[in-house]
């Protein structure tokens, strides 16, 4: 019984953990859009548009589906552009397999291009914004 509950729950530890998503996984799941960034007392938002599920298509018709997949898009400043992440872990409370706003923080007014970086290095151009 021991060890039942030990694979038990070191198989639940393994498909909790977060997994960085390439953007052959975007691709695949229906890809990615980024709208216009708005101001908020916490700072400017970043609206991203991505569905793990792979039931919609955002930029490109989903191949592939997820049905226990939830989505963290993540973003950091690199120069004078957005560098986002796109990240999945177990569907559950809270999780959600399509994305929403991602918080840019403080951003200076300007032009900023949008990458998408991929696990093993290398950036793909996704768009750009300007911050008012």
């Amino acid at each position: 019984m021991a060890r039942w509950l030990l694979a038990t729950a070191m198989l639940a530890s393994c498909a909790a953990a977060a997994e960085q998503r390439d953007w052959a996984f975007v691709q695949s799941v229906g890809g990615m859009a980024i709208e216009t960034p708005y101001a908020t007392a916490a700072g400017v938002m970043l609206p991203v548009r991505v569905n793990v599920s792979g039931t919609e298509r955002i930029t490109t018709e989903p191949r592939a589906l997820n049905s226990g997949l939830a989505v963290k898009v993540d973003a950091s400043r690199d120069g004078d552009a957005v560098a986002l992440r796109v990240t999945t872990v177990v569907a559950g409370p809270g999780r959600h397999a399509s994305s929403g706003d991602v918080p840019l923080g403080n951003l200076e007014p300007g032009r900023y291009a949008i990458v998408f970086v991929e696990p093993k290095g290398g950036r793909v151009p996704v768009g750009e914004i300007a911050v008012p």
